[in-house]
């Protein structure tokens, strides 16, 4: 009976263990739970605050972008009231001035016809088996007498032709700056405004920059002409000490003003290729818009736009050229009208 007493007590003693054993588990799980609870309890705090605070910052950032919105509609109609599609006075300008010039191109190439059938009265020069119009014999003969200087002949039908030539290369540079000013810039189209303000604000800064361009390089160009005369003044002063006649006293004059005629040239053919381009960049855009055709006829508008720039520099280059050895009869004169150019 003791023996049974003692293995109840054991057992007895052993449930009180396990059931202290497991109470202590419980508690420990519980514990966890709080402090997992008191963790989580701040970010759910801002969690549950933050919705709140969004819905309070939520009008006010409407509001703000309701009022944003308003002015610029405001400045949009302010100046889509105040702009307008360009006119078409330049291009009726262009076309005036292309006319006139393909006028001039016939001119020399019904000259020229008339000149290889005889037509017109020539007259045979003893040391050249060319012919030339008198006026152009004598107007040969006018400057040799003035300048003392002995004109190097060059036939009067390539003067034609090569005036024919220049004169039709302005007149497509007029035509195609006609055709690029015509195009439309697309005001009335979304963002037209826009890009045809951006357009202006290009154009304005290009110009700008060919002005003050053109102030430096009028100074630095009369220096040049100014040590073109002191170099060609001495090499003249030589050559009469070795009784030499290569260089002759009108090319002392004559290349330095040829020089600066060119220089002209060239700076005019900048100013016509730069307004033409700062044009034509709106132009190119906004033709591109149609999804029919694509970057098509933008790629027209562009070619276009920089044709211009190269049919100036040959129908100025090759007219300015004509027109120096008119006037001055002297090959080393059109050397400098190229170092100018």
């Amino acid at each position: 009976q003791q023996h049974q007493k003692e293995e109840e007590e054991q057992q007895q003693h052993q449930k009180e263990e396990e059931e202290q054993q497991e109470e202590e588990v419980v508690e420990e799980e519980v514990k966890e739970e709080e402090d997992v609870e008191q963790v989580d309890a701040p970010h759910q705090d801002v969690v549950e605050e933050e919705p709140e605070a969004n819905d309070q910052l939520l009008p006010a950032v409407e509001e703000e972008q309701v009022i944003v919105e308003e002015k610029r509609e405001e400045v949009q109609q302010d100046e889509e009231e105040g702009v307008k599609e360009p006119g078409k006075l330049w291009v009726i300008i262009n076309i005036i001035l292309g006319i006139l010039t393909l006028g001039l191109c016939v001119a020399a190439i019904v000259l020229w016809i008339l000149f290889q059938a005889k037509v017109i009265d020539t007259t045979v020069i003893t040391d050249q088996t060319h012919r030339s119009p008198d006026f152009y014999n004598a107007l040969t003969t006018l400057v040799n007498k003035v300048t003392g200087a002995t004109t190097p002949y060059i036939p009067f039908e390539a003067l034609l032709c090569a005036l024919a030539g220049g004169f039709f290369a302005l007149a497509l540079m007029f035509f195609l700056a006609a055709s690029v000013l015509n195009k439309p810039v697309g005001i009335n189209n979304r963002g037209g405004v826009k890009m045809f303000n951006i357009s202006n604000d290009i154009h304005e800064g290009a110009l700008t920059f060919l002005k003050w361009e053109g102030i430096i390089l009028f100074f630095f160009c009369l220096l040049v002409s100014l040590a073109l005369v002191i170099i060609y003044g001495i090499l003249y002063a030589l050559e009469l000490r070795k009784q030499s006649s290569t260089i002759q006293w009108v090319t002392i004059i004559a290349t330095p003003i040829s020089f600066l005629f060119g220089a002209a040239t060239s700076g005019l053919t900048a100013v016509i290729g730069m307004y033409i381009a700062t044009k034509a960049n709106v132009r190119t855009a906004n033709a591109c818009r149609p999804k029919e055709s694509g970057l098509t006829d933008g790629l027209k508008v562009a070619f276009d736009g920089g044709s211009v720039m190269s049919m100036s520099v040959v129908g100025l280059g090759l007219t300015s050229l004509v027109f120096v050895f008119m006037i001055f009869r002297d090959l080393k004169a059109l050397a400098g009208f190229g170092f100018g150019a």
